[in-house]
């Protein structure tokens, strides 16, 4: 019986919304996390102070694995952040075979966004971006191959300002010079050449009668 129980509850696991105004981020965890304090070596080997936020599914779940997020103040080391999303990024992709790595869209923000196979059966998405607040934040869910991804925490990210409010204003910070966002929700600020021409010509439905540019 009581082996059904905690079958029971390990499956009932689900997802909630934590927010944490110190650090100015919320995400889908499954769970409460605990909150510890670690150290981020920068590319040039500056120790930064940093905050990791973890949630642990036990076995029995469709959601069983590790879900972390990272904060790193990057105050000490402001002459350092275009290399931030790369360097930590590096560091992930150490961890097994890449399946998928790019900079990526998410909620308006650029990101390094990745997906890693490992030799133990599991499967890492992770997502890194640099905000306008000066902070790293480095996201990672570790689940079992054998589980679907858990691609809503992953999407689930967000930078909040000092009310709480989500921000979705266009950045694109902690890549090298020369970096660009794929074109996506929100528009394309660093490519209006490309959004113009898939703009421009003639449009017309099957059939229609209308011919110049709507």
């Amino acid at each position: 019986a009581m082996a059904l129980f905690l079958a029971g509850a390990a499956s009932a696991q689900s997802w909630d919304v934590y927010t944490n105004q110190e650090n100015f981020f919320s995400v889908n965890f499954p769970g409460t996390p605990t909150v510890g304090q670690a150290t981020h070596r920068t590319l040039k080997g500056v120790d930064l102070p940093a905050q990791i936020f973890t949630v642990t599914v036990p076995p029995g779940s469709r959601l069983t694995g590790t879900y972390s997020v990272m904060v790193v103040d990057y105050a000490k080391a402001q002459g350092e952040t275009t290399t931030a999303v790369e360097h930590a990024s590096d560091a992930i992709r150490t961890k097994g075979v890449v399946k998928y790595d790019a900079i990526e869209n998410l909620d308006l923000h650029a990101t390094r966004r990745l997906t890693i196979e490992t030799p133990a059966g599991t499967r890492i998405l992770a997502e890194i971006l640099f905000a306008a607040n000066g902070r790293l934040y480095i996201s990672q869910a570790e689940t079992s191959l054998q589980l679907p991804p858990p691609a809503q925490f992953q999407a689930s990210l967000q930078v909040i300002d000092d009310k709480g409010q989500r921000i979705r204003t266009r950045t694109l910070l902690g890549l090298p010079e020369g970096s660009k966002q794929p074109l996506n929700a929100g528009g394309l600020a660093d490519e209006p050449d490309k959004l113009a021409d898939m703009m421009a010509g003639s449009w017309r439905v099957a059939g229609g009668s209308c011919a110049t540019p709507y």
